[in-house]
């Protein structure tokens, strides 16, 4: 991983993931990660190249088959409570694609998923986020970041 930028609010980083082959087409990943100071949400932004004409892509999270999931405007928001054990737990989850094309869950697998179609190097912006103080305290540090 390569820093960007370091500041007192912020550290961006970016990843290049090694090149590889679908349908015949080899495709690049380029990954850049925003962490932001006191926040449990990250930013992602994905640029996918190729010569492909358009590449479906899919951001998504695990549910753990027992979570609560909440459709929310662009995205999911996941709850998950343990309270059998010897420690009682909550886990809180969040994933938002702004210009997300289709939303799925799939309670076989436990996912849900966010799906978009990229042109080459087109940005793919995501957000997600995890938390132990429930749904709502992510979606309102979420809009501090929208």
């Amino acid at each position: 991983a390569e820093i960007l930028l370091q500041t007192d609010e912020k550290l961006v980083l970016h990843l290049k993931y090694d090149p590889w082959t679908i349908y015949g087409e080899q495709i690049t990943l380029d990954k850049q990660i925003t962490v932001y100071r006191d926040s449990p949400i990250l930013s992602v932004i994905d640029y996918y190249t190729g010569l492909f004409e358009l590449l479906n892509i899919a951001a998504g999270m695990y549910t753990a088959y027992t979570g609560t999931v909440t459709d929310i405007e662009n995205g999911y928001a996941v709850e998950y409570f343990n309270e059998t054990g010897q420690e009682p737990f909550r886990v809180s989850s969040v994933i938002v694609m702004p210009d997300t094309e289709e939303k799925t869950t799939n309670e076989t697998f436990g996912t849900v998923l966010l799906k978009k179609g990229v042109t080459s190097n087109e940005a793919l912006r995501y957000y997600i986020g995890i938390s132990d103080k429930g749904v709502d305290y992510l979606l309102d540090e979420l809009d501090k970041i929208l």
